[in-house]
């Protein structure tokens, strides 16, 4: 039987809840631990306390927690913006592995806003071994809303509009401000198509170019286009520098996949070759945000823990 204990991490005056899944006994190797980084700590189906009860029955020590202002860590909750990431949180968790527990190397593991959160813990952390980052946005807020809400049609928030507290985050401002934008665009768009059709010139076919933007510095698209999230690219450089290996792990539903794509095209060129050998892709079939069936949950923890077991049993210095 694995051990599970509690324990609370002082993160900025709050206390962190957290509960610490041990191996039955004490690994003979040197000791590998998982940050869990998860909205609520079970995450859906309870996912991650059976990932990390597996994985402990391996010699893995993990940790999972609420974040502060979350479930029962104390502090106020707030809305979670992938711009500011609670990188303290994760680094509080690592320490613990790391000060406490005895773990010698350390993998992280995210999805969305826990993925930038995993991410930016690069920059603090004591140890950082492996990273996770599943379905994460990577563009810069208003150019991530604006090409989701572009791409979505009204059939999809006819769909959306059932789901429980779906009215809530549809009519949040910001929401309500880039999908007035977005239309309007639309309209102008189409009003100049069929002026310029009933004059003869023929009207453009599709509406905006398609296909990545390669070659764009500090992460800006060219012509315009989406922006890469200065803090995602900031936070990337503290990972490389770091040389930590990462898996970036998406589904090809994703509404970030796009976005992802874009800002790899505009990224990777500007790396050393050494440090985009340690980043790997993949791409499952679905939708991967969310864990919304179970098949695609399985087919998410089956992919990332063995490939945390296969990282963090090689031997490095990080």
């Amino acid at each position: 039987m694995v051990r599970e204990h509690p324990v609370l991490l002082s993160v900025g005056g709050e206390d962190v809840f957290a509960i610490v899944t041990q191996p039955p006994s004490a690994p003979t190797a040197p000791k590998a631990g998982i940050v869990y980084l998860t909205r609520p700590r079970a995450h859906r189906n309870r996912m991650w306390v059976d990932a990390a009860r597996a994985l402990a029955l391996k010699g893995f020590t993990g940790i999972r927690f609420d974040y502060h202002g979350e479930g029962d860590s104390t502090g106020e909750p707030c809305r979670l913006d992938p711009e500011s990431p609670y990188a303290r949180d994760a680094v509080a968790a690592i320490r613990h592995l790391v000060e406490v527990e005895g773990v010698e190397r350390i993998g992280v593991l995210g999805s969305c806003f826990d993925a930038r959160t995993a991410l930016a813990a690069a920059h603090d952390a004591p140890r950082f071994d492996a990273l996770v980052f599943m379905s994460g946005p990577v563009l810069d807020e208003s150019a991530e809303m604006e090409r989701i809400v572009a791409e979505r049609d009204l059939a999809h928030y006819a769909r959306r509009i059932r789901e429980p507290g779906a009215w809530r985050a549809l009519l949040s401002p910001a929401r309500v401000g880039i999908a007035l934008r977005v239309l309007l665009a639309r309209a102008a768009r189409r009003i100049g198509l069929a002026r310029r059709d009933g004059r003869g010139a023929g009207a453009a076919a599709g509406g905006a170019p398609t296909g990545a933007l390669a070659g764009a510095a500090a992460g800006a698209a060219a012509g315009g286009g989406p922006s890469v999230s200065a803090g995602f690219l900031r936070d990337l450089g503290a990972l490389v520098a770091r040389g930590t290996p990462a898996l970036f792990l998406y589904g090809d539903r994703d509404a970030q996949y796009r976005g992802f794509r874009i800002a790899m095209d505009a990224t990777l060129p500007h790396l050393p070759q050494e440090a985009s050998d340690r980043l790997e892709f993949a791409v499952l079939e679905g939708e991967a945000h969310g864990y919304l069936s179970v098949p695609i949950q399985s087919a998410i923890v089956e992919r990332a823990c063995a490939w945390l077991e296969k990282t963090l049993a090689a031997e490095r210095v990080g």
